[in-house]
């Protein structure tokens, strides 16, 4: 099997859905990131 650059047409809803499952990707993992920043901010917040 030779997976080499296959030939995306312009306008092609493969690209599409790829291109939007990598912004979601980033906003979920941005999201977790600065929820986990705020827990922990919180939790040092209580413990003084």
């Amino acid at each position: 099997m030779t997976v080499a650059r296959p030939h995306l047409h312009p306008g092609d809803t493969g690209v599409a859905i790829s291109g939007w499952v990598v912004l979601i990707g980033f906003a979920v993992a941005f999201a977790l990131l600065a929820l986990g920043i705020v827990v922990s901010i919180r939790k040092k917040r209580r413990q003084r």
